[in-house]
């Protein structure tokens, strides 16, 4: 297992001209089969300690708790700065350029606070991108629900201009592979959102009758 990560070289190839090598100190080989599995192997342990709840997915973090009160809010903070203290001692860089706070909530006034990770102020944003979802502060889907639509129909476009003369097993092809799937992922969502609405209709006609 040593020998898989350990002393590679990288060159560039640029118009047939070749660089010399370069010794590789960091990082596992990517597009190899077993770059994952050392990856998150070497990551595993990031967890460890945190009072807040983290969920790793290859190289996405995300890291969430209950905030009620100014004490859980310092829980966070102290959390991120583990996070910060793991990264230093594992020789990882975090980019806290990608991070953000959101905030979900039903009360008026929940709970703010300012997050600092890695030296920079977090932002507090109304709306995140985890995994190919959008959640929002408000506790619905209608901002992922404008962006799956949105990417779906962008792809049927494509498809329409470039495909229009080709034959129909081609552009159902096309459908099938390129728009499909973004409206399949995470579809279980659209379920939830159906079903929530219907009973949110049975429920109010129960009440006015």
């Amino acid at each position: 297992m040593e020998s898989f990560p350990t002393k590679r070289v990288q060159t560039v190839i640029c118009e047939g001209a070749t660089s010399p090598p370069s010794p590789v100190t960091s990082g596992v080989p990517q597009g190899s089969v077993l770059g994952p599995l050392l990856f998150l192997t070497y990551i595993n342990d990031l967890p460890n300690g945190l009072t807040s709840t983290a969920k790793l997915f290859a190289d996405d973090t995300l890291l969430y708790g209950v905030v009620v009160d100014d004490s859980d809010c310092d829980n966070l903070q102290d959390d991120l700065n583990k996070l910060e203290i793991w990264q230093h001692e594992w020789q990882m860089q975090l980019n806290s350029s990608k991070c953000n706070i959101i905030c979900i909530s039903n009360k008026r006034r929940p709970p703010q606070r300012t997050y600092f990770f890695c030296g920079s102020k977090l932002e507090q944003v109304d709306s995140a991108s985890y995994l190919g979802i959008t959640v929002n502060n408000k506790r619905n889907w209608s901002e992922h629900m404008s962006s799956i639509s949105s990417k779906a129909s962008r792809s049927l476009g494509l498809i329409k201009r470039n495909l229009w003369n080709c034959p129909r097993k081609v552009r159902e092809t096309a459908y099938t592979s390129i728009v499909r799937p973004k409206l399949e992922y995470a579809s279980v969502i659209v379920i939830v959102i159906l079903v929530m609405t219907q009973i949110a209709t049975i429920s109010k006609t129960i009440s006015t009758n």
